[in-house]
């Protein structure tokens, strides 16, 4: 399962893949840090308890306004980091979904060759008769 960590003050850090069957550490949710569209937060991006809570595109960039091409190239680089992290998102859920149906169908293919196993034996000693 795909689960995001936020430190002590409740920000976001990084996340990680973890097995289904391990339990949720306290300092991470299994929850995105995306907005109620899907879409990335701009930084600060923060743990509420029960959702992330971050900065909006217009808000961030209205509190980053400047003339100078180095704060455009900035501004710039920030979204396109915000969409990064919610396709890197996006990414690692379906990473994390196959990984699931792959073992849900190994699981199955080790069970069927139990089957297999147990008719080929009785289909021997039939035949030895």
């Amino acid at each position: 399962m795909l689960i995001y960590y936020f430190d002590d003050d409740k920000h976001f850090t990084y996340c990680d893949e973890i097995d289904d069957s391990n339990t949720l550490p306290e300092n991470a949710t299994k929850l995105a840090p995306v907005d109620e569209n899907g879409a990335g937060l701009y930084e600060p991006i923060t743990w509420d308890g029960a959702k992330w809570v971050g900065t909006s595109q217009s808000d961030w960039q209205k509190a980053n306004q400047s003339d100078s091409d180095t704060d455009t190239y900035v501004s710039a680089q920030a979204k396109f980091n915000a969409q990064l992290t919610a396709q890197l998102a996006t990414t690692l859920k379906t990473v994390a979904t196959q990984a699931t149906a792959v073992a849900t169908l190994t699981k199955q293919l080790a069970s069927q060759k139990l089957v297999n196993a147990s008719l080929t034996k009785q289909l021997a000693s039939l035949s030895a008769k």
